[in-house]
């Protein structure tokens, strides 16, 4: 299992070659991405992208709580981090959704 600094070493490295143009990551270097990504996700990530992954929105609580379908899941501090890997993304009005990136690792992860 990779440290936080890999991940981000991933991030970088995929965001470097987009700037460059390089959208040539053929599909067995981007299944290997995303499975380092799933497996560096913890628990708590990963009961996110289990709602988030099929098409739910979290939205904000009371305080820095998300909910879900009025349960509490997480922290804002966790969907940042979530954003940060680029698996999730927030809209205007402040709500969370999955990235087609996120999608495809909640697939893996069997969520």
């Amino acid at each position: 299992m990779g440290t936080a600094s890999q991940l981000e070493t991933v991030n970088i490295f995929t965001a470097d070659r987009e700037k460059l143009g390089m959208n040539t990551i053929d599909d067995n270097e981007t299944a290997q991405t995303n499975v380092a990504l799933a497996v560096q996700l913890s628990e708590t990530q990963k009961r996110v992208m289990k709602w988030i992954g099929k098409g739910w929105t979290a939205c904000p609580g009371i305080g820095s709580s998300i909910t879900v379908n009025g349960s509490r899941i997480c922290n804002v501090d966790t969907m940042i981090v979530l954003q940060r890997m680029g698996l999730v993304q927030k809209d205007a009005q402040g709500y969370w959704s999955s990235t087609e990136s996120g999608k495809v690792i909640a697939a893996q992860l069997g969520m």
